[in-house]
């Protein structure tokens, strides 16, 4: 039973790097970090920091639809 959850476990946690991944591609594809307040990414022109919490705060909706969208598809909906 503890390997099935293992096994489990350490699925869940390559499907999540799998979604961070695909995350951070769509945050510079879809330019948030001209709207972000942070001077770095402006100037880098990509997320100086996490994507995730930025791209939820500078477009909500459109962030967790997107991400519902990715992670379902990377689990084969």
């Amino acid at each position: 039973m503890r390997a099935v959850s293992k096994r489990t476990r350490a699925e869940q946690k390559e499907l999540a790097e799998q979604v961070a991944a695909v995350m951070r591609d769509a945050h510079v594809q879809l330019r948030l970090w001209g709207r972000c307040k942070n001077e770095n990414c402006k100037r880098e022109r990509n997320c100086c920091g996490d994507a995730e919490p930025c791209g939820a705060r500078v477009a909500p909706a459109s962030w967790a639809w997107l991400r519902h969208v990715v992670q379902g598809m990377l689990e084969g909906a």
